[in-house]
C-alpha cells in the first residue's frame, strides 16, 4: 500500500553495512470518526496513515467490537501504549475477549526485541499470531544481538528483567545528566 520507496544500501565486503530510506509521511487522516454499523452502537476511532491506513481504537470501542464479533485480532505496539505494563494489561484484555494478537513495537533494537519476546512469551499460544524481532533489522546492537530470531522463531529470554545484558560500552557518552537537590 505504501508504493515505491527508494532505498540505498551500502555494501562492504559483500555484505550490507547500512540501509537508508526515506519513509512516507505519517499523519492523522481523521480524528474522532464515528463508525456507524446498523444494529450496533456507534464506535469512535482515529484514522492514521503510515504507509498503510490504521484505525486506532480506545478500550471501550475494542470491548464493544469484540462483543459484537466485528474484530478478530489486535496489533499491540508496546511503546504506543506506554510500555510493558500497559501493554500487558491490554494483552490480557484482548485474550479475555478472545481476540488474537500480534505483538511488536514501533521500531528498535535488542531492548525492544527483548520486551516483545517477554510479552509474547507470556501470551497463551492460542492467542498469539506473531511477534516481531526488530533487532533483525538494525545494525547496531547494545545487548549482543539478543534475543535473536532464527528460521522465523524467537526465544524468550530466561534471565531476570528483559533477560538481556546491555553492553554499556556500546552506548557512548551520556548526552546529559541530572541529580537530586536536597533542601
Amino acid at each position: 500500500p505504501a508504493g515505491l520507496v527508494a532505498v540505498r544500501v551500502e555494501v562492504e565486503s559483500g555484505r550490507a553495512r547500512s540501509v537508508t530510506f526515506e519513509n512516507l509521511p505519517s499523519f492523522a487522516m481523521a480524528l474522532d470518526v464515528p463508525i456507524e454499523v446498523p444494529g450496533l452502537p456507534t464506535a469512535v476511532v482515529d484514522v492514521a496513515y503510515g504507509g498503510m491506513i490504521f484505525v486506532i481504537v480506545d478500550v471501550r470501542s475494542l470491548v464493544r467490537a469484540a462483543a459484537e464479533h466485528v474484530a478478530e485480532a489486535v496489533n499491540l505496539k508496546i511503546s504506543r501504549v506506554g510500555g510493558l505494563g500497559p501493554a500487558r494489561l491490554l494483552r490480557d484484555l484482548a485474550v479475555e475477549l478472545g481476540l488474537g494478537l500480534t505483538i511488536e513495537d514501533t521500531w528498535g533494537g535488542d531492548l525492544c526485541s527483548a520486551a516483545v519476546s517477554c510479552l509474547a512469551g507470556s501470551t497463551s499460544p492460542g492467542s498469539l499470531f506473531a511477534a516481531s524481532y526488530m533487532n533483525d533489522w538494525t545494525l547496531e546492537h547494545v545487548a549482543g544481538y539478543r534475543p535473536r530470531s532464527l528460521d522465523g522463531r524467537g526465544p524468550v529470554p530466561e534471565a531476570p528483567g528483559l533477560g538481556v545484558e546491555v553492553d554499556e560500552s556500546t552506548l557512548g557518552e551520556p548526552m546529559f545528566g541530572f541529580s537530586a537537590v536536597r533542601g
